[in-house]
């Protein structure tokens, strides 16, 4: 038997050029040492995960902003809407008190001229009279600027039985000037009554009839206050 045949010279020349083209392992940044492909894959992965981690933080951060803009924006709002409301409730209070001292001012007026006979008899108890009503007439319109429905159309009956009460203490009808004295009263209880319900409180009294001069009894429609 023959031994084994040695290598060519051709054979020992390809070998050793393929082992030359083999690549090479990696290496660390540190000089020499071999970082396996597990290695790389990690470093990579770990990259991800920290270009991940900051996207999702940045976006947290993001939405707890607008979240809290929106509830200070809300927070302003609702404060603004209560500030308005506490203004408003305060010069509803404040026109009121005018509105109850013009309306008896004006009554009485009336009466004192009715009595003394009219216009015809007493020119400055007319006067005085037109006067009181007029002052009734600007507190009017103050307290129907603040006013919901409701309360303007009880002003507005009111309203109506006070110019009455003029009309007939100016013609010097003593009897139906006092007539309308009482349903004046009613009138102005009534305008009370519903602006204790605008301020929230219980109303405590029961609503009257004006009969002719009532606004809502009479399913009254005018939209403009006047």
């Amino acid at each position: 038997m023959s031994g084994p045949t040695a290598p060519s010279a051709a054979n020992f020349g390809q070998a050793f050029m393929a082992a030359e083209y083999l690549p090479e392992p990696s290496r660390s940044a540190a000089g020499n040492t071999p970082v396996s492909f597990c290695e790389g894959w990690q470093d990579s992965n770990m990259v991800v995960q920290v270009v991940l981690g900051g996207v999702v933080a940045a976006a947290i951060s993001a939405l707890v902003t607008l979240w809290t803009q929106s509830r200070q924006g809300r927070q302003g709002k609702e404060l603004q809407q209560r500030e308005i409301e506490h203004q408003t409730r305060d010069v509803l209070r404040q026109t009121y008190a005018q509105l109850l001292v013009a309306q008896r001012g004006s009554r009485e007026a009336s009466v004192r001229l009715a009595e003394a006979g009219g216009a015809a008899n007493d020119a400055q108890l007319a006067e005085g009279a037109i006067a009181a009503h007029s002052k009734f007439i600007d507190c009017y319109h103050q307290f129907n600027l603040d006013s919901t429905r409701e309360m303007w159309l009880e002003a507005r009956g009111l309203r109506d039985v006070l110019d009455a009460m003029l009309e007939l203490a100016t013609a010097g009808d003593t009897l139906g000037c006092k007539r309308l004295v009482k349903i004046a009263r009613d009138a102005r209880q009534n305008v009370e009554r519903r602006l204790r319900e605008r301020l929230g409180y219980e109303s405590l009294q029961t609503r009257r009839s004006l009969g002719k001069y009532d606004k809502v009894e009479q399913g009254h429609q005018t939209q403009t206050p006047s």
